[in-house]
């Protein structure tokens, strides 16, 4: 349950302080990391006594890379005898500094410098001098200088076909997941591979820390430099090709450590029986029980706690399981409402760095208690008005105007108050991620970035006094259709029903949902789904399904490079108000919502007509040089309403897109969802459960 390390400040650079070395391992421990690769060199002594001292796995790497050499026999350092005595000088000087730290369990001869004699050399001296620790090098893949097969960014395909034969040896990723802006999608998917085959015994993630450099603007506003920041206009350089950590230079967390650290949790927890809540609990550690663990349980429904209670004196050996009954007591179900119960893992004392009560582990499961039953609107009454232009439609304190050119809602007052800025539109974007530029999005998909119009239909059905449809059939540009039924009822409630009917051989999706534009003023977020940090398709488990409030500009994260960023996943409703309680609420099954100070038009969408090259590759890539301060929050809140946005992807980002299984490949989609007033002092709790959720 690893990750590479480099040795960075964001001030003093490759020289770090032992103050910022033990926040690093803190922060390892917290977040479940038990090992870590030197990458690609020895570390400064006090790191290795840290890691004696409170429990990190070292991978203790030697000072030699020279893949710009490349790995042909003929041509790379590691096979010309000329070079043997270099190399074997600096895997010596390893191992007779580092040899007496017990927190080393393996020798890696180097990274990248191809392979040949000067390695099985090298190999044959460290086995003679040190014949307690096994050997690693990538390069030397599964040959007999080595002990373990260490493949770099290999597919989950790929290593679950590898470890289907019998070897004789394991296979521990030293590079995987690689962490470049906002990435990590899949990492639980290779989990669920490691953990279900046993030569497969892990990785070590791309990488610890972001490795930006500090600097200020003229008027102060500070930002992290990267590659092209330093020399002359042209200076040749990776870009942002070192901004791939789970922190910032800084070390604040970046939302994907959440996904490690729950991926990494050494407490499993899986559903026997959820009609009789049976559970079974297993201890993933090699050598500590549960002693110092308190095991907690609690039942919610809809966020809000119901039952709840405590595992006493529970001990759970190393690499044992338990069975358990949650002694939960009878409930009797409310409409309409959700029932989870959760398990978690708390430490009962201080211990080194982890502090009493610290969240090691956690687990939640959706119980089978349920009550649905349809609600009746009130009786009165709504008018339409159809005109050659528009189409209005009111009722008892609402009113609605409809754009027939536009084929959208462009305006919504209920009790006098604005309810949007810009009514409902289809969208199919996403700002780039790192990821994204890597294979090519914006130039394969860019079909999808702001389509034309080129026809709408519109129809008009009114069902009864109290419900009336409006129908827009848009067909666009290249891409096919997009047909929006808008169905309105008395209550000044709408439910929207989106289908995209695409054209024939059509890339991936980015997206499938559609965009609205708030008031400013509705800045208070409250929400039932994932959170409290972002989610995405692949990139979810770590983020629990809860009630949630925050701020609007909160949801921003400000990766060093801008990109996409802020989505929530599996979102039951999401209310936005003002200070006075008033505003909107959109409900749905389980959407996907977005919801930032910006446009997507406010990020570098891979349309620029500049290109940039890398310094070590022929690979060219429209992506603008972009950072933090380049970001100038509008005074709108831009809501993105999605049956599904693509996974972030991160099996590398050079050419991987997401796993198969978090794409959208162009086909018929159909999604709803309702948007519903919030009066003045409301609770958007019980405004979610006044929702008609099948208009009649």
């Amino acid at each position: 349950k690893g990750v590479n390390r480099h040795e960075h400040d964001p001030v003093t650079g490759h020289v770090i302080s032992r103050e910022l070395m033990e926040e690093d391992i803190q922060l390892m421990k917290r977040f479940n990391i038990n090992a870590v690769r030197t990458s690609h060199y020895p570390c400064d002594p006090y790191w290795y006594d840290l890691c004696d001292k409170y429990g990190l796995y070292v991978i203790d790497e030697a000072n030699i890379e020279s893949h710009g050499m490349g790995y042909k026999p003929e041509r790379t350092l590691g096979n010309a005898p000329e070079w043997e005595k270099a190399h074997l000088s600096r895997i010596k000087r390893m191992v007779e500094r580092d040899k007496n730290h017990p927190s080393i369990i393996m020798w890696s001869m180097g990274n990248e410098a191809g392979d040949g004699v000067n390695f099985i050399v090298a190999s044959d001296w460290i086995h003679e001098r040190d014949p307690s620790r096994p050997v690693h090098y990538e390069r030397a893949l599964e040959r007999n200088h080595v002990d373990v097969y260490t493949p770099m960014y290999a597919s989950i395909e790929y290593i679950i076909e590898w470890s289907s034969l019998s070897r004789d040896r394991p296979l521990i990723l030293c590079e995987y997941m690689h962490a470049m802006g906002n990435s990590l999608g899949g990492l639980k998917d290779y989990w669920d591979a490691i953990r279900s085959h046993k030569y497969l015994q892990g990785g070590y993630i791309w990488d610890w820390v972001d490795q930006g450099i500090l600097k200020y603007t003229e008027d102060g506003r500070k930002y992290f430099a990267y590659g092209g920041d330093f020399g002359p206009p042209g200076t040749p350089s990776d870009g942002n090709f070192l901004i791939n950590g789970l922190v910032q230079p800084d070390r604040r967390p970046n939302p994907h450590i959440f996904e490690v650290k729950k991926v990494y949790q050494n407490y499993l927890v899986e559903a026997i029986d959820l009609d009789q809540t049976r559970i079974r609990i297993t201890n993933e550690n090699f050598f500590i029980s549960s002693g110092n663990i308190e095991t907690d349980w609690v039942v919610k429904a809809d966020g809000m706690v119901q039952d709840s209670g405590v595992f006493k004196d529970l001990l759970i050996e190393p690499q044992e399981y338990i069975d358990l009954t949650v002694p939960i007591k009878t409930i009797e179900p409310v409409n309409d409402t959700e029932y989870f119960l959760e398990i978690e893992f708390r430490t009962k004392e201080n211990k080194d760095l982890i502090p009493k009560d610290h969240l090691v582990a956690w687990e939640q499961f959706k119980l089978p208690i349920e009550k649905v039953e349809n609600k009746n609107i009130n009786d009165l009454e709504i008018d339409t008005y159809d005109t050659k232009n528009k189409i209005t439609v009111s009722g008892h304190d609402f009113k609605m105007i409809f754009d027939k050119r536009s084929g959208s809602l462009v305006s919504w007052k209920y009790s006098d108050i604005d309810l949007i800025s810009t009514g409902p539109k289809p969208h199919f974007w996403r700002p780039p991620t790192d990821n994204d530029f890597g294979y090519q999005m914006p130039d394969r998909m860019a079909v999808w970035y702001e389509p034309s119009i080129k026809n709408i239909q519109v129809n008009l059905q009114e069902r009864s006094s109290q419900v009336v449809d409006i129908v827009f059939s848009v067909d666009y540009e290249k891409i096919g259709r997009v047909i929006t039924n808008y169905s309105v009822n008395s209550a000044g409630r709408i439910n929207v029903t989106q289908t995209i009917e695409p054209d024939d051989d059509l890339p991936n999706l980015p997206r499938f949902g559609m965009v609205i534009e708030l008031p400013i003023q509705f800045e208070n977020m409250t929400w039932f789904g994932r959170g409290p940090h972002e989610s995405y398709w692949d990139r979810k488990s770590g983020a629990k399904i809860d009630l949630y409030t925050g701020k609007v500009a909160d949801q921003y994260h400000p990766y060093v490079r801008p990109q996409e960023t802020g989505n929530k996943t599996d979102v039951r409703w999401a209310a936005f108000t003002d200070d006075l309680g008033s505003g909107i609420m959109i409900r749905g099954d389980t959407l996907s919502i977005n919801a930032t100070h910006f446009r997507i038009t406010d990020f570098d969408n891979g349309n620029a007509e500049l290109t940039t090259r890398s310094a070590t590759s022929n690979i060219r890539t429209k992506k603008q040089h972009r950072h933090t301060i380049d970001m100038s929050p509008r005074k709108l809140i831009n809501v993105h309403i999605d049956h599904k946005q693509m996974g972030v992807g991160g099996e590398d980002s050079w050419g991987s897109q997401p796993l198969p299984q978090y794409q959208l490949p162009a086909k018929q989609y159909s999604y709803s969802f309702t948007m519903v007033p919030i009066p003045e002092n409301s609770n958007p709790v019980t405004i979610s459960k006044s929702v008609v959720r099948k208009n009649k």
